[in-house]
């Protein structure tokens, strides 16, 4: 697998963070907080399976971090609009 992109690599964990505060309704210190310690976990997988990480859609990625799934059909138009504001 090629190396994923700086800005594509900033732009899921902006994504996956505003997803925590706006679709979870966390703080924004602990959605960062949530994401920094779950990155620092991820350093100690192999570079094969951190990359997997990106495999995922932010938002189910934010769901489990969070220990709530919630009904994208709900949340489609907000999610899309996070997705915009990140994208580089």
């Amino acid at each position: 697998m090629a190396p994923l992109d700086p800005e594509d690599e900033r732009a899921f964990w902006e994504a996956v963070t505003a997803c925590l505060r706006e679709l979870h309704h966390l703080p924004p210190d602990r959605a960062e907080g949530i994401v920094l310690a779950y990155r620092k976990r991820l350093e100690t997988l192999s570079s094969a399976a951190r990359e997997m990480v990106y495999h995922n859609e932010p938002l189910n990625l934010a769901c489990d971090l969070a220990g709530k799934q919630l009904n994208i059909d709900d949340f489609a138009k907000r999610y899309e609009e996070i997705l915009a504001k990140v994208s580089p």
